[in-house]
């Protein structure tokens, strides 16, 4: 070979070299480059302990000056590491809005905190999730590198985790049963080391129209067809009866109403199942509202203030009547109650009725729930 020939070959060689480098560069995702970068800010809520929740958030600076960010939903209660997502080329401006936003929902406690602190929660909650069977969210990988591309989860510090010695669940039943690995939401409930402030919502009860019977152990009373069939028209008769008494009052519904009725016709069937005789039906239902109303005004977030207008129309609505049976009779409203005592009293002993496992109730009559 000439000379010349072995100059070409060695520049042609020189040019795959750098173009091979240059796909490689650019084969690793902007996060894994940015996992390198300067750390640019580390928030989190400063009363994660306390709170038993965590809301991290890291940004990075990546090559060219981009912004990486990563944020976490941590349960340290129950459920682990429950979201992790980010955003590639996210401005400074957006972060520090998403921060105050947070800020917000979490009573003033978002700061800066160190990543080490940081990565020892983040490393705990896929440690934890995984110890008590609940399925980690998509690509938790790539967004807890963004924290540290060595995180040792295996050995992660736990002693942050749990709730009195064991796990405190929080939140709507179906929600659980989506994280769950391996086990129903039954199952669950029922080990010794679990505790549970859970509440049916709309999803669990998506199929009322169906005839198809479920688990009795998952739903309750609302295992049965002729039950679900029987509160589907509750809560239609209800709902219509609501609206009617807001347009004859002058009191414009609040937006989040259809919710205050759904959690509170829920409730009132649970408890009916759940009834040992201490209370009366008025009683345990006056306890519901009262339970919703305080709710409301613990809760954050923007719906808030609808939230606590929706419970106070909705009490105001039931105590428009007010509630004539007793204890002993706890099986039927008194004659002389009005057709919508009758309607929530028959919701509450629906509930009493299908809790008796020898126990076959009619269905729910529905009178004119406006009058």
């Amino acid at each position: 070979m000439s000379d010349r020939a072995r100059k070409l070959e060695k520049k042609r060689k020189k040019r795959e070299q750098k173009r091979h480098q240059l796909r490689k560069i650019k084969s690793v995702s902007p996060v894994k480059r940015a996992a390198a970068g300067r750390l640019v800010a580390c928030v989190m809520n400063a009363d994660w302990r306390e709170r038993g929740q965590a809301c991290p958030y890291i940004l990075r600076e990546g090559p060219g000056g981009r912004y990486v960010m990563a944020t976490f939903m941590i349960d340290l209660w129950c459920a682990g590491l429950k979201d992790a997502w980010g955003r590639v080329d996210v401005l400074r401006d957006k972060f520090d809005q998403m921060i105050a936003h947070t800020d917000e929902q979490m009573d003033g406690t978002m700061e800066d905190i160190s990543i080490d602190e940081v990565a020892e929660v983040v490393a705990g909650s896929v440690r934890f999730a995984r110890q008590n069977g609940f399925k980690l969210p998509k690509d938790w990988q790539k967004w807890t590198a963004l924290v540290d591309p060595d995180l040792d989860f295996e050995k992660a510090d736990l002693s942050d985790f749990g709730k009195d010695g064991g796990l405190l669940w929080v939140g709507p039943t179906s929600d659980l049963r989506r994280r769950l690995i391996g086990s129903t939401v039954a199952e669950f409930f029922a080990r010794p080391d679990v505790h549970y402030i859970a509440e049916p919502d709309a999803e669990d009860y998506a199929g009322l129209n169906s005839d198809e019977a479920l688990p009795e152990e998952e739903y309750g009373p609302l295992a049965r067809p002729e039950v679900r069939k029987a509160l589907e028209r509750t809560v239609t008769s209800l709902h219509d009866a609501l609206l009617a008494w807001c347009e004859t009052t002058g009191d414009q519904p609040s937006s989040t109403l259809g919710w205050a009725l759904s959690c509170y016709v829920t409730r009132v069937m649970v408890a009916g199942s759940r009834s040992d005789g201490r209370q009366s039906p008025a009683e345990a239902l006056a306890t519901i509202l009262d339970e919703m109303a305080r709710e409301a005004r613990e809760a954050g977030g923007p719906p808030e203030a609808d939230n606590i207008r929706a419970v106070a129309q909705l009490k105001r609505f039931i105590e428009a009547t007010k509630f004539k049976a007793d204890a002993e009779d706890a099986g039927a409203a008194a004659p002389e109650a009005s057709p919508r005592e009758t309607l929530v009293l028959n919701v509450f002993n629906v509930g009493r009725d299908a809790a008796a496992p020898a126990t076959q109730s009619a269905p729910v009559p529905v009178p004119d729930a406006s009058k």
